[in-house]
């Protein structure tokens, strides 16, 4: 550690001495306060709409925050937002949740890239291994935290994350990005070009992340390497045509090839793992089109097809989704716009179960279903005095083939009473649809000679709700100062629970359990100085779980305690010139307490401080060379549970990489 330690200071002085040290009245790249809050998101209301006027708890992360972060993924780039929590339990694994509920599935937020959902029909939540892209061809990560029922629909209870990548016009020329570091590698490369009014881009990337280490005994040895190293082939496209002055339309597609190495710990060999190599490959295309009719009025269309495909020893899922959403924007008078929209998701899984040494691992019955999503949403914004307070009211309405149909209500209302102020308060009301591990999974979780005791789906399960409440305030008052505050309280029912039915040797999925949660999200940006900035987050959650009275649930009574309670985010952005920057991240997590173990016990993780450096020096305009240190100052630990089934928990300690980009 001391040895990274004294690269890294030798290498900051070295480059501060080499160049203009102070550069002084220099306004370098770090843009101003008012700059930030007048950019623009997209997912809140599926409207451009100013950061600061938006009457949501949200928050964007910039390419620039993204590169200076030093983050390698979509994941450990979200650590940087306050209320969105981030767990990694693997090479491959992370949970990434927001206001509670932290687990390796997190079912109760959406996550989307350019609007096109990646979240799992069949467990919930995101595989984040193949959201991987260029970093530098990310634009912008959009995170609304709470619910966003009425623009984006069900599976939307807790927030949404939208990943939106750069237009074809800004990726023009070649990059070629090369890194290499202690736990992974990365070689990119990325051409964009244009004819006519049509540019476009492609590119390619390939990735190596090394094992992590066994965080206790239960599975494996403590300190042991997880052998769960993983590699990552994508590649992909982007066309963006300016058909004219009214139509915008975009093509875009991925496809990924992957393999991931991993120990699994099946009933009966509970210390003797099975060596597996899981496969990942895919494809989508995604097509979305924009048309003005004038500047009153406009329409959206989008459609992707997506493929994905995963075999292990557990399983081999198979998926398909069809998809095409369009929405009506018109506004009508100088008080009302409206928004009307409809849409339908068509997917067709098929499963193979998992056999391992002829015991039936896993059972998915049936092993294939086709299913369908209609849904349909209307809104207005009434403006009650013009440009200082207003009022939205709106819904969703959705028909899924399990539980039938929802309507899923919003409202918000927005004081501004000048252009340094804004309140606001808004109500939602969500669901989270049933997937197949809820209602059809069968799963093997203990093996004692003839005894053997399952997990089981029920038909009958329940769609998830909640509703929520927020009460949000933003000041910039001060010309390089803006506060932004939100609090939240939400009500869930008919949440998952494991039911034991000793008769049947099995634990079965009901909608016994309910909860209550509250906290808030905060965060300060300041312009020290041009060149430096610094961005200070902090948020608070608690959750309460309660069950009915004929609940005898022993496995998820202690998932209240598996969000850490207190997060804390520090970031300064340090330019020393015009040619080198000196970032440094600090985030803080409380302790996760009271969290369960099959044998009902329970045990606390221990929270830790992380911090990271990272000095990038641009010798020529279109070169850049980064070193980056991550969790220098904290030895190696564990930041979540194990996953529920299968593999073991990892921990993980600091990681040194070099970076070098060429644009030409």
């Amino acid at each position: 550690m001391k040895k990274y330690l004294k690269v890294l200071t030798f290498l900051l002085f070295f480059f501060a001495s080499s160049n203009d040290l102070l550069a002084k009245s220099l306004k370098l790249n770090i843009p101003e306060i008012a700059d930030i809050a007048d950019f623009e998101i997209i997912s809140a209301s599926k409207e451009k709409e100013p950061i600061f006027e938006t009457a949501s708890s949200v928050y964007v992360l910039n390419s620039n925050d993204i590169r200076r972060s030093g983050a390698t993924s979509i994941p450990e780039a979200l650590r940087l937002v306050p209320g969105i929590e981030v767990y990694r339990s693997g090479s491959s694994k992370w949970s990434v949740t927001s206001r509670g509920f932290g687990k390796l599935y997190d079912n109760k937020i959406l996550v989307m890239i350019d609007g096109r959902e990646v979240h799992s029909s069949v467990f919930s939540g995101a595989n984040w291994d193949i959201t991987d892209l260029i970093i530098d061809d990310i634009d912008r990560i959009e995170v609304v935290r709470g619910g966003s029922t009425t623009t984006w629909g069900a599976n939307s209870l807790n927030g949404v994350i939208n990943v939106i990548t750069k237009k074809s016009q800004y990726t023009q020329g070649n990059l070629v990005s090369a890194l290499y570091g202690n736990k992974e590698r990365s070689l990119e490369y990325r051409y964009g070009g244009k004819k006519n009014d049509l540019f476009y881009r492609v590119y390619g990337k390939k990735i190596y992340r090394d094992s992590l280490k066994n965080s206790d005994d239960n599975r494996g040895v403590k300190g042991s390497t997880t052998n769960d190293d993983w590699q990552m082939n994508k590649a992909g496209f982007r066309a963006d045509w300016k058909k004219s002055l009214r139509d915008e339309i975009t093509l875009q597609g991925d496809i990924h090839q992957g393999e991931e190495n991993q120990d699994l710990y099946i009933p009966t060999i509970e210390k003797t793992p099975i060596k597996d190599s899981e496969k990942v490959r895919g494809v989508n295309i995604d097509l979305r089109w924009k048309h003005d009719f004038d500047k009153n009025s406009l329409i959206n269309f989008h459609g992707y097809v997506d493929n994905t495909n995963r075999k292990s020893k557990i399983y081999e899922i198979n998926r398909n989704i069809l998809s095409f959403d369009g929405e009506y924007h018109l506004k009508s008078s100088n008080k009302n716009k409206i928004k009307i929209g409809l849409g339908f998701r068509s997917t067709d899984d098929e499963i193979d179960n998992g056999v391992v040494n002829n015991i039936a691992l896993t059972k998915f019955s049936p092993n294939h279903i086709k299913s369908n999503l209609y849904n349909a949403f209307i809104q207005d914004n009434y403006s009650i005095i013009p440009d200082k307070l207003d009022f939205t009211i709106g819904s969703k309405f959705e028909h899924h083939y399990l539980t039938g149909s929802h309507y899923l209500p919003s409202s918000q209302l927005r004081w501004m009473p000048n252009k340094q102020n804004i309140l606001w308060a808004s109500y939602s009301k969500g669901i989270r649809q049933p997937t197949r591990l809820d209602t059809n999974l069968r799963i093997l979780t203990a093996n004692n000679g003839p005894i053997q005791i399952y997990w089981q789906g029920n038909e009958d399960f329940k769609a998830e709700q909640i509703k929520s409440y927020e009460l949000g305030y933003r000041n910039r008052s001060f010309k390089k100062l803006e506060l932004d505050l939100s609090l939240f309280y939400n009500e869930y029912d008919n949440v998952r629970s494991f039911e034991p039915e000793l008769n049947k040797f099995q634990y079965k999925l009901y909608n016994k359990s309910s909860a209550k949660t509250h906290g808030l999200n905060s965060s300060l940006n300041a312009n020290v100085l041009n060149n430096w900035k610094l961005l200070i987050g902090y948020s608070y959650v608690d959750v309460n779980l309660t069950y009915d009275s004929d609940s005898k649930d022993n496995l998820s009574i202690y998932d209240e305690g598996s969000s850490a309670r207190h997060q804390f985010q520090f970031q300064s952005r340090y330019n020393l010139t015009s040619k080198v920057d000196f970032d440094i991240t600090i985030f803080k997590y409380s302790d996760l307490n009271n969290i369960s173990l099959r044998n009902n016990s329970s045990f606390s993780i221990k929270g830790y401080t992380r911090t990271d450096l990272r000095i990038a020096y641009r010798p020529l305009e279109n070169v850049e060379i980064s070193l980056v240190g991550q969790k220098l100052l904290s030895g190696p630990n564990k930041e979540t549970t194990r996953p529920l089934y299968g593999t073991q928990n990892a921990t993980y300690g600091n990681q040194i990489y070099g970076n070098i980009k060429w644009k030409f």
